[in-house]
């Protein structure tokens, strides 16, 4: 079996609930779902269908550029096995460092295709299901406290039992807004949800000690607390209890290994969108593993059902995931995908027993890029 052709698309659908998020010092607005579409197809007539989104300020890569990157890789994986997972992500990473989020569709593509061939779900292909469903969490967005104690009551009555708090501090307000944004959503909702209480680096070093030790009768764990890179983060590490995860200082294997080595975090968040596919994603999560620390598999506003449902095959194989989110694709006004993917039933996810990703895609909501 051999690649035979590659295509590109871009999708573009309104968010049906927009998102606001208190990112690096200004406000990340999401109001449009930006995902480029990859088909690859073998020359035994299997199709692999893999996705990603766009988010410039945290990728680094608009809807253009990763659409471009991709028709770029696509003549180096034609005429390749596509069962050389391996070569083809090093190809890919030779001819073109970094832009991961193209590498991503490519590599997502490509399980869905070797699934298929195979006849078995992706999760196979990654060394097997260790669970049968599991807990995802929903986003509450940056706002007043109160504002978003009702919000996550809303998650929390559609049947979430995992929120991912968006904190942010509105200029001047200080690290405390943010610690009573906390406490009145975990007041809100009880003590049976699970509370990953993201930062986004707001705060300084200082504050984040602060804020930790503040937010410990809370319960939470607390992703990407400071600015500064993996040494600030463990200093916070060393003068706290709290968990820590790390998020945006947590790309590629090589600042796994970064974060390991200085006992930084307790969590590593992985997205395949940021490591460049399910291959990269799972080398990060056995090396997180094989040192004792846990794994949380993330995406990002915008993520259509597709990808999110390729982050579920990647959690059914990890040893104890922690605070995993792939509930994105509930936001969109709209979809690509018309048929199968994850399950959500109040609040947990399970996948059907379907070969590649198990999703089917509409041809005509695709424009070609």
């Amino acid at each position: 079996m051999k690649i035979a052709s590659v295509e590109v698309f871009k999708m573009t659908v309104p968010m049906r609930v927009k998102r606001r998020v208190t990112f690096h010092g200004g406000v990340m607005k999401v109001d449009e779902a930006k995902n480029v579409v990859v088909l690859i197809h073998s020359d035994n007539g299997i199709t692999g269908v893999g996705s990603t989104s766009s988010q410039p300020l945290y990728l680094g890569m608009t809807q253009e550029t990763i659409a471009e990157a991709a028709k770029y890789l696509a003549p180096l994986v034609i005429g390749e096995n596509p069962c050389a997972l391996e070569r083809i992500n090093n190809l890919m990473d030779w001819s073109l460092p970094g832009n991961e989020a193209a590498k991503c569709a490519i590599d997502l593509a490509l399980h869905d295709l070797l699934g298929k061939a195979f006849d078995q779900p992706a999760y196979v292909l990654l060394g097997g299901k260790q669970r049968d469903d599991f807990i995802t969490t929903i986003s509450v967005n940056t706002d007043e406290p109160d504002v978003m104690a009702a919000s996550a009551m809303e998650c929390y009555d559609q049947g979430y039992r995992g929120l991912e708090v968006q904190l942010g501090v509105a200029a001047g307000s200080g690290f405390r807004k943010d610690v009573e944004r906390v406490r009145m959503v975990r007041e809100s909702v009880g003590w049976e949800v699970e509370i990953v209480a993201d930062a986004h680096r707001n705060w300084t070093p200082k504050e984040a000690i602060s804020a930790l030790s503040s937010l410990e009768p809370f319960d939470i764990v607390v992703e990407s607390p400071t600015s500064g890179g993996p040494v600030a983060m463990a200093e916070v590490r060393r003068e706290t209890k709290v968990p820590i995860i790390a998020d945006e200082d947590c790309h590629t294997v090589q600042h796994a290994v970064d974060i390991i080595r200085l006992q930084a975090a307790d969590i590593l968040c992985i997205k395949p969108i940021k490591a460049g596919g399910l291959t990269k994603a799972r080398r990060i999560a056995v090396l997180a593993e094989s040192f004792g620390l846990r794994c949380r598999v993330d995406g990002l506003p915008g993520e259509s059902k597709l990808s999110n449902t390729a982050s579920a095959h990647l959690v059914l194989t990890l040893r104890n995931p922690v605070g995993c989110g792939v509930a994105h694709f509930t936001r969109l006004g709209e979809d690509f995908v018309v048929e199968g993917g994850l399950s959500l039933a109040h609040g947990r996810v399970s996948l059907p027993d379907r070969p590649g990703l198990g999703v089917e895609v509409s041809g005509d909501a695709l424009r070609r890029a």
